[in-house]
């Protein structure tokens, strides 16, 4: 291989890689978007979710009974939170990694009162061409996953 293939390979996925980076940072934007309003959708409402995690939603919600609170529906996990200040919510990325064809993990720190923040972990996944939430955790170890399938379990 040339020098000057070598480099094209190396550029193209830098490129791809920045292209990623910036779908990426607009996903999370566009997912945290509607907390600077007073009222949003239950996250579980939300076309956010890769095709895994919608399923184990789809099972939650058909099996739950109405207006039943349980650790899934006791809070929101995208901001931790239960209530949030809309004029001074806001997020910080503080890492961002490609794990692999089509999959990224973001950290976040979020202040839903523009004070106080939590530690969000979204692992990501493309899908059709669009990134998508594949798991939402914590650093205590919370996952929507385990929660989902403990109370699919009940």
């Amino acid at each position: 291989m040339s020098f000057a293939s070598f480099s094209s390979l190396i550029l193209a996925a830098a490129t791809n890689s920045m292209v990623d980076g910036r779908e990426v940072d607009a996903f999370v934007a566009q997912v945290y978007a509607p907390y600077h309003a007073e009222k949003t959708a239950a996250p579980w409402d939300r076309a956010i979710w890769s095709g895994r995690t919608q399923a184990l939603l789809n099972t939650w919600k058909h099996g739950r009974a109405s207006g039943e609170a349980d650790k899934v529906s006791d809070s929101d996990m995208l901001c931790d939170c239960q209530d949030w200040d809309a004029d001074a919510f806001r997020i910080e990325t503080q890492a961002r990694q490609f794990t692999g064809p089509g999959r990224a993990v973001v950290l976040l720190r979020v202040l839903p009162d523009g004070r106080h923040a939590r530690q969000v972990r979204l692992a990501l996944v493309k899908e059709q061409g669009r990134w998508l939430i594949d798991e939402l955790g914590d650093p205590g170890g919370r996952n929507l996953s385990a929660l989902l399938r403990q109370a699919i379990a009940r």
